[in-house]
C-alpha cells in the first residue's frame, strides 16, 4: 500500500500503480480473462482534517486500507493511494458483475466505517468508479486509470455510490474526449508545461498598471502559451488542483 504521497501525489501515485496494473493487464490478455480497477474517492476527506487533524485523519485511512487489503480483497487484489483523497484497487481476475459487487462492498464499509471513536462521531463519504481490462482499447494503463475517473466522476454527477465505465451516463466521443484531454494533462504536467501567466490591471484613472493577475496557463506542443479552460473540469476529475498549486511552474508576463 502506498499511504502518504508527496506533493507530486498523482503522478507518483501513477508511476507506482502503472506497472502494477500494466502487470495486471498482461495478464489478464495471456490468460484469456478479465481483470478490474476501482477508483475511489472520499468525498469529505477535507472536512474530516479539518475536524480531527491530519495525523489523526492518516491513521484512520491507514486502518481502512489495512482492513480493506486483508478483509475485502486477500489475494485478489492491491489497493494504492492516488492522491490525499483517492485511492486505487487492481482486481487480478473478475466480471463486471464481480467487480460492481466488490465496489460496492467497499463503498458500504467506507459508510459504515466510524461511529468506534472516542474523539467525535466520524461519518465517511465515498464514491466509487470501475472499469474492466482488457476491454477494445483497455491495455494501455494511462486509459483504464483514465476510464476509472470518468467512472467515479459520472457516479458522483449521476449521484450513485457505484458506476461502471460503460454505464457513464454521458455519450462516448464525450467520456473519449475526456480521456484524450486527460492524457495530454499528464504529459503537460510531467513534461512541465503548466504555467502561470501574468496579466496587469490597469487603473482606469491612471491608465498604470497597479498589479497583476496570475493566470494558469498550459504550453501546447508549438511552444504557444493557451488558456486552460478545456482542461478544468478534467482537473477537478482528477483531483489535481492542490497537487498544480504545489507544482506550477512561473514563466514572463503574457498578456
Amino acid at each position: 500500500m502506498t499511504l502518504k504521497p508527496s506533493e507530486h501525489a498523482f503522478y507518483e501515485a501513477y508511476d507506482n500503480i502503472a506497472p502494477e496494473l500494466e502487470q495486471a493487464i498482461h495478464r489478464a490478455l495471456n490468460d484469456g480473462i478479465q481483470g478490474g480497477l476501482l477508483y475511489v474517492g472520499i468525498n469529505n476527506l477535507a472536512m474530516i482534517i479539518s475536524s480531527h487533524g491530519n495525523d489523526f485523519t492518516e491513521d484512520i485511512l491507514y486502518e481502512l486500507f489495512t482492513h480493506i487489503q486483508s478483509q475485502i480483497l486477500g489475494l485478489d487484489g492491491s489497493i494504492y493511494r492516488t492522491d490525499k483523497d483517492h485511492f486505487s484497487i487492481i482486481i487480478n481476475q473478475t466480471t463486471e458483475e464481480a467487480l460492481e459487487k466488490k465496489g460496492i462492498e467497499v463503498y458500504e464499509y467506507i459508510i459504515n466505517y466510524g461511529c468506534k471513536f472516542a474523539v467525535a462521531p466520524l461519518q465517511l463519504s465515498c464514491t466509487v468508479g470501475g472499469t474492466i481490462f482488457p476491454y477494445h482499447d483497455g491495455t494501455n494503463p494511462h486509459i483504464v486509470l483514465s476510464k476509472a475517473y470518468v467512472a467515479l466522476n459520472d457516479a458522483n454527477m449521476a449521484n450513485e455510490h457505484y458506476l461502471l465505465f460503460k454505464n457513464a451516463k454521458r455519450h462516448e466521443e464525450d467520456a473519449q474526449h475526456q480521456l484524450i484531454l486527460a492524457n495530454y494533462l499528464q504529459n503537460a504536467f510531467i513534461h512541465d508545461k503548466l504555467c502561470l501567466a501574468f496579466q496587469p490591471i490597469v487603473s482606469s484613472e491612471t491608465g498604470e498598471i497597479y498589479c497583476y493577475e496570475s493566470l494558469m496557463r498550459i504550453i501546447n506542443d508549438h511552444g504557444k502559451v493557451t488558456t486552460v479552460a478545456p482542461f478544468i473540469e478534467v482537473f477537478e476529475t482528477m483531483g489535481m488542483i492542490d497537487v498544480i498549486k504545489c507544482n506550477i511552474s512561473f514563466t514572463k508576463d503574457y498578456v
